[in-house]
């Protein structure tokens, strides 16, 4: 007889578990990781810092004034009885430094083989890395850790300190 009355009231408490409710709501992605751009790293900064080409830097061809023959000046006077000669002639030039900002790594101590399987695991689990849990931050590993920061505003496929982070690899610094 027990075992007949805990079936019933089992019966529902499984059922409840099981029952199909609303699909989970899409998680909005925002750019946590853009925060931690910088122009260069903190000087004496502990840590392993990369740098990411945001903009590249642009070359042209620019117009200078080139001397092509020296004023001559009377010794004693001071006077300048024929001025200099200029010609504009053509070179190439940085017409636009771009842009280039620094963020915080995993130094590379950190990116054991177990840290990289774990990485993967966590890209995988998102959707991200399709291959092995190798322990080898090979081309899909950085391609899955690239389409990870993406969205969250950092275009690189190095792994942030902030991204392990946010994927619970590294205890949370702020």
């Amino acid at each position: 007889m027990k075992q007949a009355v805990l079936a019933l009231i089992g019966v529902p408490l499984v059922a409840g578990c099981m029952a199909a409710g609303p699909p989970m709501p899409e998680v909005e992605i925002r750019p946590t990781l853009a925060q931690e751009l910088g122009d260069a790293p903190p000087a004496g900064a502990p840590g392993c810092y990369h740098s990411v080409e945001i903009r590249p830097a642009k070359f042209g061809t620019v117009k200078r004034a080139v001397e092509v023959r020296e004023a001559v000046i009377d010794p004693a006077s001071g006077k300048v009885l024929e001025p200099a000669l200029y010609e504009e002639r053509d070179f190439s030039a940085v017409v636009d430094a771009g842009e280039t900002l620094s963020f915080e790594t995993m130094c590379v101590k950190e990116l054991t083989p177990e840290f990289v399987a774990t990485v993967q695991r966590a890209l995988k689990a998102r959707g991200l890395y399709r291959g092995t849990d190798s322990g080898v931050m090979d081309g899909a590993t950085r391609s899955a850790v690239r389409a990870y920061q993406k969205p969250r505003g950092l275009d690189a496929d190095v792994l942030s300190r902030r991204a392990a982070m946010e994927m619970g690899l590294v205890i949370w610094q702020d």
